[in-house]
């Protein structure tokens, strides 16, 4: 059966096999947590850990026989620190103002640590291979708020608080910037047809603190994340 009863923040990426509308640039940046060339669809990272007994990768087989050891095995793990991701949204002028604090309890382990704070929608419908015209794409990706795929690295001391803010303008619409004029045409897509519409009732900033490492898939995993909606504050 599937575990219901751990907390999940869930960020879908659209990428492996080929790109979709959804497909933001950063997306192919994680394929590196696949570890080889090959990737295959749907899959599934939690935490960015590795459960060596189920995968020697992080990227493991969405099917619960997988996935459950896994989150069984994350939540065994410390989360080293808290997050507390405060959100504001003013309706007329679009403006959003985001500010996460992230507070290690103890020495993180990673040699080198970061975060992140990304952008997410819920619920857009929307063509699916073997889907239809009206699947209900949860959770996607919509791009990161720090600026890189991978987030900001930075000096943790326990007990002590790191925080980050930023205020930008949220558009009507979100394009997909994976699609370059070049690719588009390629494709034989039009700009329109990845400038995807912002529901803000959907909208949802993640904010997580994680370890980094660019020679090792096993050694980035997340410490802690947490999520909101616009206009709203959580303590994690």
């Amino acid at each position: 059966e599937q575990n219901a009863t751990l907390p999940v923040v869930a960020v879908m990426h659209h990428s492996g096999y080929a790109p979709d509308i959804f497909t933001m640039a950063d997306d192919y940046q994680y394929t590196f947590f696949y570890g080889s060339n090959s990737t295959y669809a749907p899959a599934v990272m939690i935490n960015r850990l590795c459960n060596p007994l189920v995968s020697q990768v992080p990227v493991i087989n969405a099917v619960y026989s997988y996935i459950n050891p896994t989150l069984e095995y994350a939540e065994q793990q410390q989360p080293y620190a808290s997050i507390k991701l405060e959100s504001s949204f003013d309706e007329t002028t679009r403006e959003v103002k985001v500010k996460a604090s992230f507070y290690p309890h103890t020495t993180l382990p990673g040699k080198q640590n970061l975060i992140n704070v990304v952008m997410t929608q819920d619920s857009i419908v929307a063509l699916q291979s073997n889907g239809g015209m009206n699947y209900v794409h949860r959770h996607v990706f919509r791009g990161s708020l720090t600026g890189n795929a991978w987030g900001l690295l930075a000096d943790f001391t326990p007990g002590e608080e790191t925080t980050w803010e930023t205020t930008f303008t949220l558009g009507e619409t979100i394009y997909s910037d994976y699609w370059t004029d070049e690719l588009l045409e390629s494709a034989g897509r039009t700009k329109e047809s990845v400038d995807l519409p912002v529901d803000i009732n959907q909208m949802h900033i993640v904010a997580y603190i994680a370890e980094y490492d660019t020679n090792d898939v096993n050694k980035n995993r997340v410490y802690n994340c947490t999520e909101v909606k616009l206009g709203e504050s959580h303590t994690q």
